[in-house]
């Protein structure tokens, strides 16, 4: 499949990549890392830089943290119960991500 354009302005989410997840989940189960790997080549080969992911979304951050390149911008949620947590939740994300 070729793509002609540039994927800068677009998001890839992350969600199914980590956990069972989404209304076309037919097989009710995550992505597993070759095809993520594929997902990941075809975004950065056209442009693609925007990655959004979440501690709640199961072992997602950790998967992708493989795929990440040095143009990558990842979003990512964190939750909290108290604000002393914040810097602690931050971190974990950071660790898991591998940045």
């Amino acid at each position: 499949m070729n793509y002609k354009g540039n994927l800068s302005e677009f998001c890839l989410g992350t969600v199914q990549f980590g956990m069972n997840y989404g209304l076309k989940n037919v097989r009710n189960t995550e992505i597993d890392e070759i095809e993520i790997e594929k997902i990941f080549n075809f975004f950065h080969e056209n442009g693609g830089i925007y990655i959004d992911t979440a501690q709640n979304y199961g072992n997602s951050e950790q998967k992708i943290s493989n795929f990440l390149n040095n143009s990558s911008k990842v979003i990512t949620k964190i939750e909290i119960n108290q604000r002393d947590q914040i810097l602690e939740m931050i971190n974990k994300s950071l660790r898991n991500l591998n940045i």
